[in-house]
């Protein structure tokens, strides 16, 4: 299933690839166990073990060096997965395209003082994104 999602991503004109493994942060995790026990109740707990077995046995880890990429066998065997169908599809793994970006160009804009709220009829300073 991965190395076909890298390749559709890559035939729609992606050029650069990352992956996240299943985050099930606390107002999450209830919705999607009760979706998954709907709809694939025979999978349901094979799925949860997996999840526990890349979180340490939690179903949710905070911890900032782990929480994209899961920790363990599981978690290492997927980033090897992702690594070679990335590769072999010649797609770049950390920057694309944006590690081309040319900023010559660029131009600071204009700073405009700021404007008096009464001017706009609100009681704060802060203006509308789109008036």
């Amino acid at each position: 299933m991965l190395p076909v999602s890298v390749e559709a991503a890559r035939d729609a004109g992606a050029v650069s690839a990352h992956y996240v493994v299943l985050r099930l942060p606390w107002e999450v995790n209830p919705l999607f166990q009760q979706w998954l026990e709907i709809h694939f109740p025979e999978r349901a707990r094979r799925v949860m073990n997996r999840v526990r077995d890349m979180r340490g046995g939690k179903e949710y880890g905070s911890d900032f060096s782990k929480r994209m990429s899961g920790e363990a066998v599981l978690a290492d065997l997927i980033r090897q997965h992702f690594v070679k169908a990335v590769q072999r599809l010649g797609m770049n793994l950390s920057s694309g395209r944006f590690a081309e970006l040319d900023t010559s160009r660029f131009k600071r804009p204009l700073v405009v003082p700021p404007l008096k709220a009464q001017q706009f009829g609100k009681a704060t300073g802060q203006l509308d994104l789109f008036s």
